[in-house]
């Protein structure tokens, strides 16, 4: 679960953001290959002096929008403070940037960071000619999660092409198994009770128990208000659901309190979820998980939970561009069993979801989806080669600064500590998945409004003003 979701506040006003077309290359590594391919980005002029800097927010896994392009993002903020011309360049293979007729495993063979890098130097390059930017011109590179990794290594394969980069809750480390994340998502519970845990991990045992035995398995269906029935012996499907349950707290505690989600859980946060698990009434602790997750399927007005493996497989093995089931979701997976891994399973012991979702149910899934040859080896291999290719955790940078939440999980995988006096790390008590890049709001804890005048601080350094 990585992700950097739009902004939901409105917009001062959206008028001065362009959607335009750029001509890109399919293949940067094959001086042979022309073959050329429609890439969308974004453009805001309305702050821009002449002479000032670019600012370029990379795209990640997901669609990009215009929304990141107006006020009161922070970026923007920043555009508006020192006159920058700013873009945002949507991500290859997401959204409606498709190098390729379908997102074959043949196809696919285009989609990696590398070349999604390559797309954004080829870019900026593009934009200093058409924008009449000079040769001089000063850009300073943003990004969340994903996209915040991009920025980072952006910066690291083409120093000469930006002065900075704002690298906001990058995962910077390859690795099969991030078990840690649970962790993470545990201690980030104790912050609201220390016995929200400890009532999850009560529930899950008693579920776990449940699920050994067929008499108890309409309960569950019932319970857990799940689309189909409910068969303890099929350990693909039973992982599944146990995954989703945990994934119901995950995503609250990665996106929590980030002023970004729109509507459906816009007020659920690890609080209304603790509340739920530790209250004082005469429900055991099962029935609180199952209100848990009947309150994220009413959020979404979700009539069940889906936890069939063989109907999420087959979602996820369509090959069109329209597939509106799991937009991005083919994409991502892939890159995740050839790049990056980051799976995010029960193998740690010390944590309150179980041990049914271990990390070869998430490598099956890779040969599952994609085929057999995309097996342990070749992600072993694929994530060695990214931690070689960008330095893991130590790269060899100057001018990137790294904001991490310490309730988000990812910051696990990312840079807490200052490496030098120009690679700093902003760490954030308190917040969560990519929170300084979101519109501020008075409800701001000071330790992110404080990361925030950080950040520009960095900025103004780097711009030399």
């Amino acid at each position: 679960m990585l992700g950097l979701p739009k902004p939901s506040k409105p917009a001062a006003d959206y008028s001065p953001v362009e959607e335009l077309k750029f001509q890109q290359k399919l293949n940067h590594f094959n001086p042979a290959d022309q073959t050329t391919w429609t890439q969308r980005y974004f453009v805001n002029r309305q702050f821009y002096t002449a002479g000032g800097p670019a600012f370029l927010m990379l795209g990640g896994e997901g669609e990009a929008s215009a929304a990141w392009l107006a006020e009161p993002t922070f970026m923007m903020v920043l555009a508006k403070k020192y006159g920058a011309m700013a873009f945002q360049l949507e991500h290859r293979y997401y959204g409606s940037s498709f190098p390729t007729p379908d997102l074959s495993v043949e196809h696919l063979a285009y989609l990696t960071s590398q070349q999604a890098l390559a797309d954004a130097a080829n870019f900026r390059d593009a934009m200093v000619t058409k924008y009449n930017l000079g040769p001089n011109s000063k850009w300073v590179v943003f990004g969340g999660s994903y996209s915040g990794s991009l920025a980072a290594w952006f910066k690291l394969k083409y120093p000469h092409l930006a002065v900075g980069a704002v690298a906001s809750s990058a995962p910077l480390h390859a690795l099969i198994d991030f078990k840690d994340y649970l962790r993470v998502v545990r201690d980030s519970l104790a912050t609201s009770s220390q016995e929200c845990d400890e009532q999850v991990s009560l529930a899950v045992d008693h579920l776990m128990y449940l699920a050994s035995t067929p008499a108890n398995w309409d309960h569950i269906l019932k319970l857990f208000r799940l689309c189909s029935f409910f068969n303890g012996y099929n350990m693909n499907d039973q992982a599944n659901f146990f995954q989703s349950l945990a994934g119901n707290f995950e995503g609250i505690v990665q996106y929590n309190k980030d002023e970004r989600v729109s509507g459906a859980q816009q007020n659920i946060t690890i609080d209304t979820l603790c509340d739920m698990m530790t209250s004082a009434d005469t429900k055991i602790a099962i029935e609180k998980f199952a209100d848990v997750n009947s309150l994220l399927l009413n959020s979404t007005s979700t009539d069940c939970l889906e936890f069939n493996y063989d109907t999420f497989i087959d979602a996820l093995r369509r090959i069109d561009l329209n597939n509106t089931e799991a937009p991005g979701a083919r994409q991502w997976t892939y890159q995740t069993c050839v790049e990056f891994g980051y799976f995010q399973s029960s193998d740690a012991r010390d944590q309150p979801f179980g041990s049914l979702f271990p990390v070869k149910f998430f490598v099956k899934q890779c040969q599952d989806i994609f085929g057999d040859k995309f097996d342990e080896k070749l992600l072993e291999d694929g994530i060695r080669r990214t931690n070689l290719e960008y330095g893991s955790i130590y790269p060899q940078l100057r001018n990137v600064t790294f904001p991490n939440g310490s309730i988000d999980p990812w910051h696990a995988l990312g840079i807490t500590e200052s490496l030098s006096e120009d690679v700093t790390a902003i760490y954030i008590n308190g917040t969560a998945h990519c929170a300084d890049m979101y519109p501020a709001s008075v409800e701001d804890l000071p330790a992110l409004t404080e990361a925030r005048v950080k950040i520009d601080q960095q900025v103004a350094q780097w711009l030399e003003v």
